[in-house]
C-alpha cells in the first residue's frame, strides 16, 4: 500500500524499506532473513510468508513452525523474520504490514528459488568426421545431450 502525497510515498515518507528488496536463494538454505525497517518505531507488525495461508503477527508467538522473529526490534523500527529452512513453496511474495504513528504501511521482498544445472554430457555422433583431433570446417557435427 503506497499512498502519493505530494509526489512523495507514505511508505517513502516513514523510511520503511524492505530488506533486501529481492531475493534469490537455493532451495533447502538455511536462516534466511526477510526485514521490514522503519526511520520510526513500529507499533505493529504482520507478516505473509509464501508458502502459509495466513498473515501472522510477527513475534515469537505468531509465527508458524519453522520461522522465528529477525531484527533489532519494533522499538527499533525494525520487523522480520527468519526461513529456518527455504523450500519450494516459499517463492514468492512475502509481505509485511507494519503500523507506524497509527498508520498501516505494506512492504515486500520478492522471493526466487535458483536451481543449479545439471552437469551436461555430449557424445558426438559416430558420423562425424573427425581430422587431427578436431572437427573438419565445414562438415555436419552429430551431436546429442546424454
Amino acid at each position: 500500500m503506497q499512498i502519493s502525497a505530494l509526489g512523495v510515498s507514505l511508505v517513502e515518507s516513514q523510511g520503511l524499506q524492505a530488506i533486501p528488496p529481492r531475493l534469490y536463494v537455493k532451495n533447502l538454505s538455511r536462516n534466511v532473513n526477510l526485514l521490514c525497517k522503519s526511520d520510526k518505531p513500529i507499533e505493529d507488525c504482520s507478516v505473509k510468508i509464501p508458502g502459509y495461508l495466513q498473515w501472522s503477527t510477527a513475534d515469537d508467538s505468531g509465527l508458524p513452525s519453522g520461522i522465528g522473529p529477525y531484527g533489532d526490534g519494533w522499538s527499533k523500527g525494525e520487523c522480520g523474520v527468519r526461513l529456518m529452512v527455504v523450500k519450494s513453496a516459499n517463492e514468492g511474495k512475502f509481505f509485511c504490514n507494519v503500523t507506524v504513528g497509527g498508520q498501516v504501511f505494506q512492504e515486500s521482498i520478492d522471493i526466487t528459488l535458483t536451481v543449479t544445472p545439471e552437469p551436461t554430457e555430449i557424445e558426438i555422433g559416430k558420423d562425424t568426421e573427425i581430422s587431427n583431433g578436431g572437427y573438419r570446417e565445414n562438415r555436419t557435427l552429430t551431436a546429442r545431450c546424454i
